[in-house]
C-alpha cells in the first residue's frame, strides 16, 4: 500500500501523491470508479485532510483524477506511457551498470513513464576536449561524469546547467544528507553545480563547530 516517511524533507502530500498515483497507474483504482473520499484517505495515511486535499489536486493537476460536484472525485483514463531518452558520457565502462540499475529504480517509482539511456563511453585525454566540443556543435549530453577541477571552468562557460536550477528540492534533500565541507566542495557563485562520485574516506573523525 505504501507508506509515508514523516522525516524527512519531502512534504507529506507530495509522497501521499505518488502513492496513489502509483496506485492508479498499476490499476488499483479502475478508470471511472469513485475514488476514496478524503475521510477515508486521511485514516489510511494518518494525516489531516488539508494534506490529503493537497495530494487530490495534484492528482487532478496531473489528469489521473477528476472532480464531480457533490459526489466526489473519480478515475479518469491513464494517459500513455510516456518515453523518455537520456544521453549520457562516462569516462569509464565501470559505470554503465550502476547506470543500468539507476533506469531500473525509475521505472519502479515512475510506473507511467519508460527511461531509455544512450551511453557513450569516451575515455582518455580526449575526454573533456570532445564534450567542448559536442557542446560547440549543440550535441551536449544530458548528463557527464567530469573531472571536478572542470567544474567552475564548465560552469562559467555555462555548459553544464546548476542542479538547484533544474530540482532545488532534491538538492535541498541531498544536501541535508552530507557534510557541509562537501557541499560547499559542489557549490560555485551561489549554485549547487554536481554531485561527487568518489569521496575519500580519510576523514574518520571531524569537529563539527568547525565544519
Amino acid at each position: 500500500m505504501g507508506e509515508v516517511r514523516r522525516k524527512g524533507n519531502r512534504p507529506l502530500y507530495v509522497q501521499i501523491k505518488e502513492i496513489l498515483e502509483k496506485d492508479i497507474r498499476k490499476g488499483v483504482f479502475q478508470p471511472g470508479e469513485r475514488f476514496p473520499t478524503e475521510r477515508e484517505l486521511c485514516e489510511r495515511f494518518g494525516v489531516s485532510r488539508i494534506t490529503i486535499r493537497q495530494a487530490l489536486q495534484e492528482l487532478v493537476k496531473d489528469g489521473l483524477l477528476y472532480r464531480h460536484q457533490g459526489s466526489g472525485s473519480y478515475v479518469t483514463y491513464p494517459s500513455p506511457v510516456r518515453k523518455k531518452e537520456l544521453y549520457v558520457v562516462v569516462p569509464e565502462e565501470f559505470w554503465i551498470p550502476p547506470l543500468r540499475k539507476a533506469v531500473r529504480d525509475y521505472h519502479n517509482g515512475h510506473p507511467g513513464e519508460r527511461l531509455r539511456v544512450k551511453v557513450l563511453v569516451m575515455g582518455g585525454p580526449e575526454f573533456h576536449a570532445e564534450i567542448v566540443d559536442a557542446v560547440g556543435k549543440g550535441e551536449a549530453p544530458d548528463m557527464a561524469l567530469i573531472d571536478w577541477i572542470r567544474l567552475t571552468e564548465f560552469a562559467d562557460m555555462r555548459y553544464i546547467e546548476p542542479l538547484d536550477e533544474l530540482d532545488a528540492e532534491w538538492v535541498e534533500s541531498f544536501k541535508a544528507d552530507i557534510l557541509p565541507i562537501f557541499a560547499e566542495n559542489s557549490s560555485y557563485q551561489g549554485h549547487f553545480w554536481g554531485v561527487q562520485i568518489d569521496t575519500t574516506l580519510a576523514v574518520l573523525w571531524y569537529r563539527k563547530d568547525i565544519l
